[in-house]
Order: structure tokens, then C-alpha cells, then sequence
């Protein structure tokens, strides 16, 4: 082989030791500097890779980050926009540092399930990643401390399963949202941060940087409220409605729902997206003296919620009551009935004779705790009333013929109702709606607190902001140290090309051309070079995997990419080789 007579075996050997060394010692200082680099920057994301993430302003992270849950809402309104609420910080588990993320549900992570069972309600569990339960070494069933970084709160919780993501998420924990914003200190009506898809930065920030007007007039029936509400149930802004109201107020970008109050009515007039000034008109239309006509074969007695009996009268067959709105009592020989009188109706129990199914109706309020001791009322799609019920917990069983029929929930003053048509709906569920306690009373100038930024910019401001170093800075000192290795490689390569100068500048006057060297010693070089690039690569791979499996960055396991390693060294290699190539042509003219 011409490439060993020409260098000889002691120089090929001493240069691929150097050249095994050099790139052995660049292999790792790239997995120290870059590889982290990659991990800390999908960390401080959040672990989201696109998107506009919004923070608050004086936030420095995700995880420090609070904003109000209506905006994120809002913002979900927007046509064609995603928008991900996230509640989530950084917790200690038995010395190890874990990021925890509240969810309202795990119905979504079953595909993930490893081992232990995903648990179907609020309460104190907690689900481990794949990685975090080998760091922890908690077996399923066991209770472990869960200390905040951010309050001080130590909260216990059960080990209910693990799941294997096959992501990041694997060094992470899900919990109930309830434990997340105790851990986080995160109050309600508050989340941590959003991932907004499906608009920009700038389109965010102009609908958030000023106030809009909203015009409402409303014509009533009946005294009561209008409630402004935001888009997480909350009261904003409350005015009594006499007969008519013109009321201007000034509120932030939102999704509103405009609704009247009263003693025994709530009423939805309307939703509003105020991203502009707006003016909206609406009226409400009641019975005053609403009529209860009864099918009975004896008189029976109605009496109101403040035990006064109403007067009846017999009227083509019917019993007829004209009496005040609200929850009246009815008693008849078959029993008693709570019988919710807003408006006129007829209540005709004998349509229940024959052949029945069994509906089962369950009502909830819409925060999804149960509602008990509602009164539930069923109609024909006649609108007659054939059956009316006290619900004592949260659901009820109900025997209907075949037909059509309205379902109606009362809790006063709210009500919810839905149409089904009987055997083909066998589950019915009710949704009372409320409006949420501001116990936290969050400013309304709160909401223009945001800031809106490129998903993919959230880690260079945290760095920055946490350690006055800038992304630009991390990267020009990584690529100064990589640059440094080429140089190193570079070096060994051209000395072994001035080590054997004189005899090339014997095979150059000999009319050896420059296709010659590069066929007999340049690419027999450079394929001694890949050869050591796969040995480093894999010896790379393996004492990477030990390293990194020691060391975390806020809980998470740092990533190793085989393939990112291979590129890397055979990326230094060519250009290394390539260098070395003008490097002889130099050598040999001089």
C-alpha cells in the first residue's frame, strides 16, 4: 500500500492515535455543550416546540409565569386559533427536582399507560413519566412527598401510574389542576402560561394592549341584574335593570356572556368577542301570572314556595291555578310534586301509562360538581308536563313512553334543558350553568399584562432573564470550542503530511499527478478517518448514555442522539480532510 511506504506505519499509527483522541475529546465536549443546549431549550419552552407562548410580563419562565384562564379562553374563540392553558412548576420529589403539570382529566394519556391504572377523578394522585419513576423509585401504591419550588407547600400524593410518552414528558408528572395550582400557588381564574397556534405575536398584543367599549341596552319584564360575565364564569360588571337600561362599559379583549338575574330566573341574553367597541340590545319577556292547568280526577292543591295555597278553578276538565313565578308544590292522590312554574304549562302525569324506558338523567353544575336537590321536569314535545321530580344527588332514573321530550334542571335560579326522543337516548346529562366566585378579584388591567412571544424565542428570554447571558452568547462559545477542535484535528492531520513532505515532493517531481495522491493517500487517509469516526462515535454513544444518565436539567433527563454524535464527528472529519487537502497541494508546490 503506497500510503504506508510513503508515511510509514509508526507516523499513520501516532497520527491515528491523535486523530482517535482529538476526536474522541470533541465527541464529548459537543455532548456537554450542545446536546444540554438542546434539552434546556425544549425545557424552558415548556416542552412545546411552535407556536406564540403568552406570559406575564414581569414573568422570567413558564413555570413563574401567571395569566388570567379568560384571556387564554378568549383567545380560543378567535377564529381558526388553538390555544393550550398550561398549569405547571417545578417541584421536588425525595431530592429530585420534577416538573408537574395539572391536568383537568386523564382520559387522554391511556394511550401511554405503562403500568398502574389512570385515575378518573380529582384527588391526591399523581401519575409519573417513564424516566421520573426510575429516578424516584416509587412503586404504584406508594405515598410521596411533592414539595413546591414556588410556595411553601408539601403536599402528599399516591403513585396511581406510569406512563411511557417516549418524549420529554417521560422525566415529568401529571396531576389534578386543583393540586397543580396549590403546588404552583396558581389561584383559580389563573393559569401559568398559553401556547396560541393559529395567529402571531403581533396580532396578540394589538388585541390586548387597549380597552374596548361595550354598549348594552336592555328592556324587562321583570326586576333583576345584567351580569357581565368573562369568559371563565366570572362577574365583571353588574347593573340593576328596572324596566330599561343603557349602561356603557370599558373592558379589555374577551369572550363575554351577557346574562340577566333575578330571584327565580337566569337568563342567557348573549355572547359578545370584544375585540372592537360594540353595542347590543336585548329584552326580556315573562308571565307575570303564569297558568298550571292539572289533569286530576279530584282537586288537588298547589301551594308556593312560601306555603300559601293557590286558588284553583275548573275549566274543560282542568284544574286551573293562576299564580306568581317560582317552585310550587302540587299534591296529588298519586303524591307530590315539585312542580317549577316560570311559565304557562299543563301537567298531564296519565301520558305515562304503558310501556316505559328507562332514562337515566344525571345534572351537573359547570364547574363539573354534581347538583343535588334540583327539581327536574319532563315535557311531551306538546309542551304538556308528564312527570316532575326531586333530584337527590346527582342523577336520577326516569321511566318514559316512546315519544319525544323536553328535560328540564331547575336550581334556582338557574336551569338547563335539553330535547331527547325516547329508546334512542338512554343517558341524558344536565348542565347547570353558574356564575364563579372572584375570590381572587384579579385587575381587570391584569389581563393587558402579557407579553406574546415565538414559542421558540421563550428559552433565549428565560436564559437571558435568569442569568444575564444571552442565546447568541452560548452559541458563539459553542462554536468556538468546536472550531477549536477542527483546528486541533487539522493540525494532526497536516502534521503527518509535513512528516512525510520530502518523499511527496519525490512522487510530485516523479509526475505524480494531483488525481494520483488524492486516489493512494488522500482518501485512504480519510477513510482511516471515518473508520475512527465510527469507533469514537460508538465509545461516544455508550460513555454518553452513563453520564447522562446521572445528570438533569430542572428534572429532566439530558438527551443523546446517536445519530447527532455520528453526523457531528463524520461533519468534523470531512472538513478536517478537506483542509488537508489544500494543505498538501501547498506543501508539495513549495
Amino acid at each position: 500500500m503506497l500510503l504506508l511506504r510513503i508515511v510509514g506505519y509508526k507516523r499513520l499509527a501516532a497520527f491515528s492515535a491523535a486523530f482517535f483522541v482529538g476526536l474522541l475529546t470533541a465527541n464529548l465536549a459537543f455532548a456537554l455543550i450542545v446536546e444540554p443546549g438542546f434539552g434546556l431549550d425544549l425545557i424552558l419552552r415548556g416542552g412545546e416546540r411552535e407556536g406564540i407562548a403568552i406570559l406575564d410580563r414581569a414573568s422570567r419562565s413558564i413555570y413563574t409565569s401567571r395569566i388570567p384562564l379568560s384571556l387564554a379562553l378568549s383567545l380560543g374563540k378567535l377564529p381558526n386559533v388553538q390555544v393550550e392553558p398550561l398549569v405547571t412548576s417545578i417541584c421536588y420529589v425525595q431530592g429530585s427536582a420534577i416538573v408537574v403539570r395539572g391536568v383537568e382529566s386523564t382520559g387522554a394519556y391511556t394511550r401511554w399507560l405503562s403500568r398502574g391504572r389512570l385515575p378518573e377523578s380529582d384527588g391526591p394522585w399523581i401519575v409519573l413519566g417513564r424516566r421520573a419513576a426510575e429516578r424516584i423509585r416509587a412503586p404504584i401504591g406508594q405515598v410521596i412527598p411533592v414539595a413546591s419550588s414556588l410556595a411553601r407547600t408539601i403536599v402528599l400524593l399516591t403513585v396511581a401510574a406510569v406512563c411511557d410518552f417516549g418524549d420529554m414528558r417521560d422525566d415529568e408528572a401529571l396531576v389534578h389542576e386543583g393540586i397543580a395550582r396549590q403546588l404552583s400557588s396558581i389561584p383559580s381564574g389563573m393559569i401559568s402560561a398559553a401556547i396560541v397556534q393559529g395567529t402571531n405575536r403581533e396580532a396578540i398584543e394589538k388585541l390586548v394592549e387597549t380597552n374596548y367599549k361595550l354598549n348594552l341596552k336592555c328592556a324587562s319584564d321583570l326586576s333583576g341584574n345584567l351580569v357581565v360575565l368573562d369568559a371563565n364564569g366570572v362577574p365583571l360588571r353588574t347593573s340593576k335593570v328596572v324596566d330599561k337600561l343603557e349602561e356603557s362599559y370599558e373592558l379589555p379583549f374577551g369572550y363575554y356572556t351577557i346574562v340577566f338575574q333575578n330571584q327565580y330566573l337566569y337568563s342567557t341574553l348573549g355572547t359578545v368577542l370584544l375585540k372592537s367597541d360594540q353595542s347590543l340590545e336585548y329584552s326580556v319577556r315573562a308571565e307575570q301570572r303564569p297558568v298550571l292547568k292539572v289533569s286530576a280526577s279530584k282537586k288537588p292543591v298547589l301551594l308556593r314556595s312560601d306555603g300559601v295555597q293557590v286558588q284553583a278553578s275548573e275549566e274543560e276538565g282542568l284544574w286551573v291555578f293562576r299564580s306568581t313565578p317560582g317552585i310550587h308544590r302540587l299534591e296529588l292522590d298519586s303524591g307530590a310534586f315539585m312542580i317549577p312554574l316560570f311559565h304557562s304549562a299543563t301537567f298531564d302525569p296519565t301520558i305515562l301509562a304503558g310501556k316505559a324506558y328507562t332514562t337515566r338523567v344525571s345534572v351537573s353544575w359547570s364547574d363539573g360538581n354534581p347538583a343535588s336537590d334540583c327539581s327536574l321536569l319532563v315535557r311531551t314535545a306538546e309542551g304538556r308536563v308528564v312527570l316532575s321530580i326531586l333530584v337527590p344527588q346527582d342523577n336520577v332514573k326516569v321511566d318514559l313512553p316512546e315519544g319525544s321530550y323536553v328535560i328540564e334542571a331547575y336550581k334556582l335560579p338557574y336551569s338547563a334543558q335539553i330535547s331527547i326522543s325516547v329508546p334512542a337516548v338512554s343517558d341524558v346529562k344536565l348542565i347547570l350553568p353558574s356564575i364563579k366566585s372572584n375570590v381572587e378579584k384579579i385587575p381587570l388591567q391584569y389581563y393587558t399584562f402579557i407579553k406574546a412571544m415565538p414559542i421558540e424565542t421563550v428559552s433565549a428570554f428565560t436564559l437571558a432573564s435568569i442569568s444575564g447571558i444571552s442565546a447568541a452568547l452560548l452559541i458563539g462559545l459553542a462554536f468556538s470550542i468546536i472550531f477549536l477542535f477542527v483546528m486541533v484535528l487539522a493540525t494532526v492531520q497536516r502534521y503527518l503530511y509535513l512528516s512525510a513532505k520530502t518523499r511527496l515532493t519525490v512522487l510530485s517531481l516523479l509526475g505524480a499527478s494531483n488525481r494520483f495522491l488524492l486516489g493512494h493517500i488522500e482518501l485512504p487517509i480519510l477513510a482511516i478517518s471515518l473508520a475512527l469516526v465510527a469507533a469514537t462515535a460508538s465509545i461516544s454513544f455508550v460513555s454518553n448514555a452513563l453520564l447522562f444518565s446521572r445528570l438533569t436539567l430542572f428534572g429532566h433527563t439530558i438527551p443523546h442522539d446517536p445519530v447527532m454524535t455520528l453526523l457531528f464527528s463524520a461533519t468534523l472529519t470531512i472538513l478536517v480532510w478537506f483542509w488537508g487537502h489544500f494543505a498538501l497541494a501547498k506543501n508539495i508546490e513549495m
